[in-house]
């Protein structure tokens, strides 16, 4: 990016240390946070609306110019909601902890695709996950009904 993003917002303006951001005089996110690059450097990834007391707010993806300038018309992608936490795979997809409002049977680990515009379940009923070094593989953090939690690793399918 030759112009980085940045927030007009002091810290701790909003819950969870969300804040507008902007790149170059356009604002591309409100109130939002976890602001990434895809490794192409063809969008920006970030949270949107992530003021919450969680900071769960709405993966979206916005397309970046050759300059790496965010256009004033371009449309956000709404990727998934309620996200926590999201990373990129070598291969551009993204491994999403995704329908996080709060704890329960209704979390999910997403496998999701941009290009194709598909997201994939890789773990129901799970708040969230580690990253495994050296391996593409996660371990999901799985809530049972009692309230206990369980690790469990999964695979990433190919693409």
């Amino acid at each position: 990016l030759l112009d980085p993003p940045y927030s007009l917002d002091t810290g701790g303006r909003y819950t969870a240390d969300s804040g507008d951001g902007w790149i170059a005089g356009v604002r591309f996110m409100e109130r939002g946070r976890t602001v990434t690059a895809a490794a192409d450097g063809s969008r920006l990834r970030f949270l949107e609306h992530s003021a919450t007391f969680n900071g769960a707010g709405e993966l979206r993806s916005v397309p970046l110019d050759p300059d790496g300038h965010v256009s004033p018309s371009a449309a956000p992608r709404r990727l998934a909601p309620n996200v926590t936490d999201y990373h990129e795979l070598p291969d551009g997809r993204l491994v999403v902890a995704a329908d996080q409002p709060y704890d329960g049977p209704h979390n999910r680990v997403l496998l999701v695709d941009e290009r194709a515009g598909t997201a994939r379940v890789l773990a129901a009923g799970a708040p969230s996950y580690y990253r495994i070094p050296g391996s593409t593989d996660i371990l999901a953090v799985r809530q049972n009904a009692d309230d206990t939690y369980d690790l469990v690793r999964v695979a990433i399918p190919p693409p």
